[in-house]
């Protein structure tokens, strides 16, 4: 049986940014810093994404784009929190806050909040995270693009599925559970579905559908969602026994 800290170290592999490009004639366009960040992490090289985003920091500030800069501080916030330096990253979060005021993003106002309730979740902070995920819920449903604002709903019912986990709120676990289905089809939801049944030890059918689901897909994926889906097939046929 898994631990909650199974659960929530899952979410490290899923979220997060940026690679360092050597060279004095880099250029930072929003769409290379998600890119980029996005490469370093797939490969691991977290500090290093840290790194290219504090010298694209450099660049959007000398140009003064806002949005720039906000998504650079929101990404180092993100990056931090996955080394686990919190209180590093929040620093970095209030940053972004203070610089988004005269933004009208959306999505950077999603992604913020998103990370202020992640962080707060890893600390223990169950409230105070579900009411920045909160927010990050209402900046999420005002995203043009539904791709990316499903995306940031699944970021936001999926730590408060952790949250509601935590405090044994069964009815509120539920509810994010039926949510984070309606907007993710990840090899990860249908993961954390089928280990909750598991753990119960009820409807064991269902755990083997969701794994299914989660088998079907989990190619497209990081290889730790396929380590993650794999690993869970002992513990349901063991469970059955």
């Amino acid at each position: 049986m898994f631990p909650t800290s199974f659960i929530i170290k899952i979410f490290f592999l899923s979220f997060v940014l940026l690679l360092m490009i050597p060279g004095s004639a880099q250029t930072y366009s929003l769409p290379e810093l998600d890119s980029i960040t996005k490469k370093y992490k797939d490969e691991g090289n977290i500090e290093d994404a840290v790194q290219f985003n504090i010298n694209a920091l450099k660049h959007f500030d000398a140009q003064n784009n806002k949005e720039g800069l906000v998504t650079a501080y929101v990404n180092i916030g993100n990056l931090l929190c996955t080394l686990s330096k919190y209180k590093e990253s929040l620093i970095y979060l209030d940053k972004a806050r203070s610089e988004i005021k005269k933004l009208k993003n959306p999505k950077l106002f999603s992604r913020l909040y998103n990370e202020y309730g992640r962080n707060y979740s890893l600390l223990g902070l169950s409230d105070q995270s579900n009411k920045n995920l909160d927010k990050g819920i209402e900046y999420a449903k005002k995203i043009p693009d539904l791709k990316q604002k499903n995306y940031q709903l699944y970021y936001s019912y999926a730590w408060k599925w952790v949250n509601f986990d935590k405090l044994h709120q069964i009815d509120s676990i539920n509810s994010m559970q039926r949510k984070s289905l309606q907007v993710s089809s990840e090899p990860i939801v249908f993961v954390k579905v089928a280990y909750k049944f598991i753990k119960n030890k009820t409807q064991l059918d269902s755990a083997k559908y969701y794994l299914d689901k989660a088998s079907q897909s989990v190619d497209k994926y990081p290889l730790e969602q396929k380590g993650m889906t794999l690993i869970l097939w002992n513990p349901l046929y063991g469970s059955g026994e």
